[in-house]
């Protein structure tokens, strides 16, 4: 469907400059300028993953301020809105957006507010570009946005395929919520990947009022399993490693990019105690590593000094940052290969363009969800508080 508004939009874009609307400047002069959203949770609850999309972003804007179009170079000017990561201002905070003629939008971290938002952006003809949305419904029912995060179903194969080969599992429990469609997709995917490498699945789908997690960690542990699958929510691992470490268990526990939250690296630790730490294996779309200049690069804008002694800031090499600094550069590069600012050009040309960034090689389905090459597993490394990367795992890895 993307394809075909597409084609049309572009039919439409060369029968008339103006007829699809978008740039405010007239044929005589050209642009001089061309603006880009970014629509992000920057207070609230989300704000700490709102401001990393939008620090990559910056960085990338601050490399690259200006973009070539007709032999002239176009100023890039980034224009924030708050959607507070709530459903409730998403609507107003995008058509804050559209009321500042942006030709293309990046964001938001959050699916639900990427939903709300996404008939803003379709009814002013403006495409959006979402940086780590995994729900497939956020682009399936919205021919204007597109997601650059990799879905739910490719991050759970690459750890099928992870957890046979690099762990050298056979046997692996999975854990999901009863009546959570996107625990089933998850364990799915996890599932087929898994038993193709000659793998056995056992799993079992806890009560969302009441998950009993010790339960199921005991249940696997006598059935065999060498690893647990277990696609929740950060705080129900964090209490799983400290449950598992009290039932004397401590087989790897391995999740999605839902786990790609830093209170993982800050479970405590019983200095006391000689038993093994329990090694936590999360699928994300980078890590710290993945890219020594980008790394670099990103904590000298940010200011972060990782060689002090008080750095006096988190490391801001994340996952997210690498989102918003890959999301601005293919923004550059869809209005690069169509030679126009028009947010009708943008738009038609945006199904076709490949790039290749810090995350990996990007490109669109027809829904407009990202193909990508490569997944990042990494380990919470809660002993010394720190992210670690394990492997780039590509789609056809074994």
């Amino acid at each position: 469907m993307k394809k075909l508004t597409a084609l049309l939009l572009s039919f439409c874009a060369a029968l008339s400059l103006s007829g699809c609307g978008g740039s405010t400047e007239t044929v005589e002069t050209g642009p001089t300028v061309v603006r880009i959203g970014i629509f992000e949770p920057l207070t609230g609850a989300d704000a700490k993953y709102g401001e990393a999309e939008k620090l990559g972003i910056e960085y990338a804007h601050s490399l690259q301020p200006t973009v070539r179009v007709g032999g002239k170079d176009i100023e890039v000017e980034l224009v924030p809105a708050d959607n507070a990561g709530s459903v409730t201002y998403a609507a107003d905070a995008a058509k804050t957006l559209i009321a500042k003629d942006v030709a293309v939008v990046l964001g938001s971290y959050g699916d639900a507010v990427s939903r709300t938002a996404g008939p803003v952006f379709e009814n002013a003809g403006v495409a959006a570009i979402a940086m780590s949305c995994t729900d497939r419904a956020v682009t399936a029912d919205n021919d204007y946005y597109f997601s650059i995060a990799s879905a739910e179903e490719l991050q759970a194969s690459a750890l099928g395929r992870y957890a046979a080969n690099r762990l050298g599992a056979r046997n692996v429990y999975c854990m999901g919520l009863a009546g959570d469609e996107l625990s089933v997709r998850r364990i799915n995917a996890f599932a087929a990947a898994f038993e193709a490498q000659g793998g056995k699945v056992m799993y079992d789908f806890m009560s969302p009022a009441d998950p009993d997690v010790v339960t199921n960690l005991v249940k696997g542990y006598n059935q065999g399993a060498h690893a647990y699958f277990a696609p929740l929510d950060a705080e129900s691992i964090v209490n799983m490693v400290t449950l598992s470490r009290s039932l004397d268990i401590y087989l790897p526990i391995l999740g999605p990019d839902t786990l790609d939250d830093d209170r993982l690296i800050a479970i405590p630790v019983d200095e006391t105690s000689d038993a093994p730490a329990i090694r936590v294996y999360v699928s994300g779309f980078y890590a710290a590593g993945g890219n020594a200049a980008f790394d670099a690069g990103l904590r000298e804008y940010a200011g972060y000094d990782p060689e002090a002694e008080d750095p006096g800031m988190e490391d801001p090499v994340s996952s997210y940052a690498a989102l918003g600094y890959d999301a601005y550069n293919l923004a550059l590069k869809a209005i690069t290969s169509i030679g126009s600012v028009d947010k009708a050009d943008i738009l038609a040309v945006m199904p076709s363009v490949i790039y290749t960034g810090v995350t990996g090689k990007l490109y669109f389905d027809e829904d407009g969800a990202v193909i990508r090459d490569a997944v990042y597993v990494k380990r919470a490394d809660y002993v010394n508080g720190e992210w670690r990367l394990d492997r780039r795992q590509s789609g056809g890895d074994t």
